[in-house]
């Protein structure tokens, strides 16, 4: 998951929201967040604790000794009654930079770990240069994640990904400039490989004080988003 250019495109929130969604069908997940602030680890965590990635390319800490098991309680509703169904998912979370390691070994090792998870997301920071390149194309799938802006949309028009890639248009909201911003990307990608997902005020606020309920906020047009992008990772 990445952006290549700002940050605050939502990439953070739909790792989380992907993790859980995920993991709420019976997928186990492992979300790697490589994020400097740990955005989807407070996301998730709240306040994590060690050991973090960072840890992990310091050689400070083995992999195994990072990956941790993590539940949420959803609240889920049938009828006029609600009732909990407990998530598991495998996180490695983060806090502070990643200077050095990030090369062919800790790749690999990384790939050896994921085998044992049906998915693994990495939650890649923005304005990474092309610092985290090795990990993108080491990926089977990226999901590109923009907004329909100019700003946002350059630097993807010029760092096109040769990778099987999913462009998310997040924060969409209906404008003839968010059109526009469309059929660029459309000109760019298949059109079949961009999903739109469109300004939700639920994903605008989660937080790790409410991120167990987000999902049953969402409106219908962002669950159907979200499962496009499942059915994407799915495949």
């Amino acid at each position: 998951m990445t952006s290549l250019s700002k940050g605050g495109t939502g990439k953070s929130t739909l790792s989380t929201i992907l993790t859980l969604a995920l993991s709420l069908v019976g997928k186990q997940v492992l979300l790697i967040d490589l994020g400097e602030e740990g955005s989807s680890s407070r996301f998730l965590l709240g306040n994590p604790s060690p050991p973090y990635l960072r840890d992990i390319v310091s050689g400070k800490t083995k992999v195994e000794e990072a990956i941790g098991l993590y539940s949420l309680k959803i609240p889920i509703k049938k009828g006029f009654k609600q009732h909990h169904i407990e998530v598991n998912f495998y996180m490695i979370p983060n806090l502070g930079q990643l200077d050095s390691g990030l090369d062919s070994n800790f790749i690999s090792s990384l790939k050896v770990f994921s085998k044992y998870f049906d998915i693994t997301i990495l939650d890649l920071p923005a304005f990474q240069g092309g610092k985290y390149l090795p990990i993108i194309n080491s990926s089977d799938l990226v999901l590109l994640v923009v907004e329909p802006g100019s700003k946002q949309i350059a630097p993807v028009a010029k760092r096109v990904i040769k990778k099987k890639t999913v462009v998310v248009l997040n924060k969409y909201v209906k404008t003839i400039g968010s059109k526009l911003a469309y059929d660029y990307i459309v000109s760019l990608y298949n059109p079949l490989d961009v999903v739109v997902l469109p300004f939700d005020p639920a994903l605008a606020i989660i937080s790790s004080r409410n991120v167990s309920r987000i999902l049953t906020y969402l409106n219908k047009d962002t669950q159907e988003g979200i499962l496009t992008l499942i059915r994407f990772i799915g495949d």
